[in-house]
């Protein structure tokens, strides 16, 4: 074993004598100027200030050009440690966002409903001439009522009745099994044939620019509809329907819906059902103003309705 190396006298703490500018008066100083953020630096500090002390470094040298407070005061402490004031102003933001997000929850549907029944009575009063002319050519052109009520599956499944301008023989329903082979529908959920033996004469061109679903106009009043949303199902569709289909029913039914402006009866079932799923999570308002433009150009043109 060989012997200790000697201590150097250059870096033995007894080589160097306390310097006046890094005495513990001159810290308590240091420290004050450091909350006061008067002290800047951006670089290592490489010597010190007295020629006699060895180089110190501080842990503020590392730090950007900043002032030192502005960062010790922009760090929050949480409201459990922060004093009865901070406590207090804590659960007071809490209760007014819930507050405000349970209005909106409120105040959203019932703005929806005024909507819907404005639009309904304001929009019976404007077609009235037409739904009119419309009952005198269904009466004169083939036997039965004008007006046809039929069951619809409405939100969570629950029935409503329906209004339309008859637009088929009274004996359709009863021809439906016969017919059925036909169907152009892919997935046989939904049947629709481009050339319904049992569709009127009158009854294809009032389908076809959508005359006779005018009178669920009403349904829009009674509030068994809104303005947007799935279009409401037959209870035979919704027996076969699977979860992912029993999603449409989680919302009220609509006049008119994304894929009506889409495609319409020229779109499967299952674009149906995604374009009503895409709706159903993803819509804005924007997009219902939206939807409500591309409705008129899709039923003054007539494509897909048949």
């Amino acid at each position: 074993m060989g012997s200790a190396a000697p201590e150097c006298p250059r870096t033995s703490a007894a080589s160097y004598p306390e310097c006046p500018r890094t005495s513990a008066a001159s810290y308590s100083s240091f420290t004050a100027r450091l909350q006061r953020g008067k002290l800047w630096r951006s670089s290592v500090l490489k010597y010190s200030a007295c020629a006699d002390a060895p180089r110190r470094v501080f842990a503020t040298d590392f730090l950007p050009p900043k002032p030192i407070a502005s960062m010790i005061t922009a760090m929050p402490f949480p409201p459990a440690v922060g004093g009865p004031l901070d406590r207090a102003r804590a659960r007071f933001s809490r209760t007014w966002n819930l507050g405000k997000r349970d209005s909106l929850a409120l105040v959203g549907p019932l703005v929806r409903r005024a909507v819907d029944f404005a639009v309904g009575t304001g929009g019976l009063l404007a077609v009235s001439p037409v739904l009119a002319a419309t009952a005198l050519l269904v009466k004169a052109t083939s036997p039965g009522p004008v007006l046809f009520g039929q069951e619809r599956i409405g939100q969570y499944g629950h029935p409503f009745r329906l209004l339309k301008i008859r637009s088929m023989y009274l004996d359709a329903d009863a021809r439906l099994a016969s017919l059925q082979h036909l169907n152009e529908s892919e997935g046989g959920v939904t049947f629709k044939i481009r050339r319904d033996p049992r569709i009127t004469p009158v009854g294809r061109y009032i389908r076809k620019f959508s005359i006779d679903e005018l009178p669920q106009l009403w349904n829009l009043v009674n509030g068994t509809m809104t303005l947007f949303g799935p279009r409401p199902p037959l209870a035979r569709e919704v027996d076969r329907y699977g979860p992912r289909e029993r999603r449409r029913l989680e919302v009220k039914p609509g006049i008119t819906c994304l894929w009506q402006v889409s495609g319409r009866s020229d779109l499967s079932f299952e674009q149906q059902v995604a374009l009503d799923l895409e709706y159903i999570d993803t819509s804005t308002t924007a997009d219902e103003v939206r939807i409500l433009a591309k409705t008129i150009p899709a039923v003054i043109t007539g494509k897909g309705a048949y």
